[in-house]
């Protein structure tokens, strides 16, 4: 906590003249050097109101400095400035644009956003992806929504499926908004992550989120493009089988309206699903979701 305004401006902007002159000097070598301030400048701006952040003398230093941190070859470093940059669209809205070009973060994105990439990162990324998105609806990361897509891995087990659950949280709400984007293969990864997922909070958050997609057209045209439907429909179910009655409130409603958009547009097909996997659950579903078919 900072006493006044002016002197967390202060230690940002000390912060941040310290970032330029590692970018200015092209210092590569340290990357804890580089990562620490860059999560001290997440933290200030986060703790500073919006309407004071607006007189903030040195974003277009800011934006230089990650933009350049964006593309250092480190993913710990690329993750905090992924995460700064999130931040800073959160903080000073649209004026972010005005020193960090929509092209330059497609390009410093694109790199980052792949299957081999570390997690954490990820997660960092489709944050920011999800901050961009928000604060310039207009703004062409379509590419980028699909490789976040292509990074959904159903295979994942231990401590890093919170991640990908949270990873499929955040992919989800981009879909809302860029349903183009999405895969048959990820869609149906998604489905079989929250199947298998045993961590509560994030499960269930990303369960809205995916059940939220499902009155797109554009995502069931994806699916029977690629000749899903049928598996994307298994693990569907299966998801909500692994709920079992333990879905309430927003998630038990969320469950409700995506259950009654495919039954009324796969009746057939998901009948067949249900009463070939688990017959038992009939009962449970009809008493517990409420379907209007």
């Amino acid at each position: 906590d900072y006493p006044s305004a002016e002197m967390a401006f202060q230690h940002l902007g000390s912060w941040i003249d310290v970032l330029t002159t590692i970018a200015t000097g092209g210092h590569t070598d340290d990357p804890e050097l580089a990562e620490q301030p860059t999560r001290l400048c997440s933290i200030l701006i986060t703790a500073l109101p919006s309407n004071a952040l607006q007189a903030f003398s040195k974003l277009k230093e800011l934006g230089n400095v990650v933009t350049w941190l964006l593309q250092y070859p480190s993913s710990s470093v690329q993750g905090a400035a992924c995460a700064l940059l999130g931040d800073m669209i959160n903080g000073f809205g649209a004026q972010t644009f005005d020193v960090v070009s929509g092209d330059a973060l497609v390009t410093a994105l694109t790199p980052l956003i792949n299957p081999e990439t570390d997690l954490d990162v990820l997660v960092d990324a489709s944050r920011a992806v999800s901050a961009v998105v928000a604060a310039a609806p207009s703004a062409n990361l379509s590419g980028l929504v699909g490789s976040l897509a292509n990074c959904i891995r159903a295979d994942v087990f231990g401590s890093t499926r919170e991640g990908h659950c949270q990873l499929a949280f955040d992919l989800c709400g981009l879909l809302v908004v860029s349903p183009g984007a999405a895969t048959a293969k990820s869609l149906c990864n998604i489905a079989e992550l929250l199947y298998g997922s045993s961590n509560d909070y994030p499960k269930r958050e990303a369960t809205i989120s995916f059940c939220a997609l499902m009155p797109n057209p554009a995502i069931h045209n994806t699916l029977a493009q690629a000749g899903a439907v049928p598996t994307f429909l298994n693990m569907f179910m299966k998801m909500v089988f692994s709920w079992q009655k333990m879905s309430e409130g927003d998630c038990q409603r969320a469950i409700s309206a995506a259950l009654t958009v495919l039954m009324n547009g796969y009746n057939q097909q998901l009948w067949s699903v249900i009463q070939s996997n688990a017959p038992a659950y009939i009962q449970d579903i009809f008493g517990h979701y409420d379907i209007q078919v």
